[in-house]
């Protein structure tokens, strides 16, 4: 009984020794399903005679929060990452302002993106600076 939720959770191995069904997302990362999947088991099978303390089961919840509240984060940061990659492309063409190596203003069409090590460089004529220091786009 046990043994077959703790094997439905996400490739976890069966107690009993068979390898059974393997149910990976394709990284071997428990995600806030697989979390929430072992609590309710751990709660379903305890012992009744020594069950699971208050501050037990809050310190785990607070682990589940903190869990979802990380991959909410995650999933917008990439989210935000995708919208400037976006953003970069559809400055080619376009006459930029941007703040120059030396620290004066600078102007000039953007002719290129590139990404590099989770930097955006936006290539304008012969210069190259990085998207957040552009200041102004017109056509």
């Amino acid at each position: 009984m046990i043994e077959d939720r703790i094997a439905g959770v996400y490739g976890a191995p069966s107690l009993s020794g068979d390898s059974g069904p393997s149910k990976t997302s394709g990284n071997n990362e428990l995600g806030k399903d697989a979390f929430l999947n072992l609590l309710i088991t751990q709660l379903a099978n305890q012992d009744p005679l020594n069950p699971l303390e208050d501050k037990d089961f809050i310190a785990q919840m607070a682990q589940f929060t903190s869990l979802e509240q990380m991959t909410n984060m995650n999933t917008t940061l990439e989210r935000l990452s995708t919208m400037n990659r976006t953003a970069a492309i559809g400055l080619m063409g376009h006459e930029v302002i941007y703040g120059g190596s030396d620290g004066r203003l600078t102007s000039g069409k953007v002719v290129g993106v590139r990404f590099d090590a989770g930097k955006i460089f936006v290539a304008v004529g012969e210069d190259e600076t990085l998207l957040e220091n552009i200041v102004a786009v017109s056509s």
